[in-house]
């Protein structure tokens, strides 16, 4: 016979002995340290870095590309300029090491966001911990020194704003927008930003039957509902705070 949901959710909520907790997060620690410390191996950094010192040193964003000489005429379009100048920044004061620890700290702040999620939805610590230890797996080809490291964090903070607000105060939806915003000027992934929250929203639209128990996490009243609306009628408008409005919108 299949378990009630009831009893599923008791299980999934029972709590093993803090040892084991400490143990597996202990483990984690290390496994998740191990992964992320080594030496700088991606060649885009080093474009970021000179970008970053550019902007920087002039204390301007150039119109014009002045590292190729193909674009000449073009509008240069520097959509990750804010995660340039925080890599040329910690490198000019911490070196390469400082970088290394950079991405140490997206990665731990990566997964710890994912452990959250997951025990928010309801599923048991060892399972998270099991699941959190696969998603390092899967992203360890990924942990480069690049804006979409940052990317990786702005992402899983859009899911846990979208999966608290069900249980948040109604206003709660409008923290998309500042997440947006700097989103916006890191990375051109933003567009995942816009398209989660409208799924969210699209997602209360439709019949409810068919979609629990999953898209009950993401059900909505109608108070809260509308504050959705209104963040995602917002969020193109707040990305237009960007150094090149509509042309960095368009980029990708």
């Amino acid at each position: 016979m299949f378990q009630t949901a009831r009893m599923r959710e008791a299980q999934a909520h029972e709590t093993p002995a803090p040892w084991v907790l400490a143990f597996l997060g202990l483990l984690l620690v290390v496994h998740l340290t191990l992964l992320g410390f080594f030496q700088i191996s991606s060649l885009d950094t080093w474009f970021h870095l000179k970008e970053g010192e550019l902007y920087v040193r002039t204390g301007s964003l150039p119109s014009q590309d002045p590292f190729a000489y193909t674009t000449a005429g073009r509008e240069w379009i520097k959509y990750s300029w804010l995660a340039d100048i925080l890599f040329y920044l910690v490198y000019a004061a911490a070196g390469f090491p400082g970088l290394v620890m950079l991405r140490l700290g997206f990665l731990f702040a990566m997964l710890g966001l994912l452990y959250s999620i997951l025990r928010r939805c309801g599923l048991h610590p060892v399972v998270s911990f099991i699941l959190v230890f696969v998603a390092s797996l899967a992203v360890r080809f990924r942990l480069f020194v690049r804006p979409e490291i940052i990317t990786f964090v702005l992402l899983l903070a859009t899911l846990a704003i979208l999966l608290r607000l069900r249980a948040a105060p109604p206003c709660a939806a409008y923290a998309l927008l500042p997440l947006f915003v700097l989103w916006v000027n890191i990375h051109g992934s933003y567009v995942f930003g816009l398209g989660l929250p409208g799924l969210v929203l699209l997602a209360n639209l439709l019949p409810w039957e068919r979609g629990e128990p999953g898209w009950g996490q993401l059900r909505l009243d109608p108070s809260r509902r509308r504050h959705l609306a209104l963040t995602v009628i917002g969020l193109p408008i707040a990305g237009m705070l960007n150094p090149q409005r509509m042309g960095l919108l368009l980029f990708p």
